[in-house]
């Protein structure tokens, strides 16, 4: 068996959180989609029972849509931006103090 580094097996870990939760909020996104559809189609509710669980089933898509995009800009964090930044180029050096 072959020892890893633990910053590595930390990443590993990070990007099977993430591409998990991203995978879950993408069928959550879908099958609220599919929900919404079957309610506008095959609807037997009345129409203002139909019209609060439009906005329901739309509700739900938009923290949907916010987690999805959590979830991609934690990957992207993660993995896509990993520049670092100088004291220099540091917009706030001067206003931090150097004890912090």
């Amino acid at each position: 068996m072959e020892l890893t580094d633990p910053e590595e097996s930390s990443d590993s870990a990070t990007f099977a959180i993430h591409s998990m939760h991203l995978a879950i909020c993408t069928a959550a996104f879908a099958f609220n989609s599919f929900l919404l559809y079957l309610l506008n189609k095959c609807s037997a509710f009345h129409t203002h029972m139909k019209i609060i669980m439009t906005h329901q089933t739309m509700a739900v898509m938009a923290a949907d849509v916010y987690l999805l995009l959590r979830s991609t800009l934690a990957l992207f964090q993660s993995y896509g931006a990993k520049g670092t930044v100088t004291v220099d180029e540091c917009a706030f050096s001067t206003s931090v103090p150097d004890s912090l």
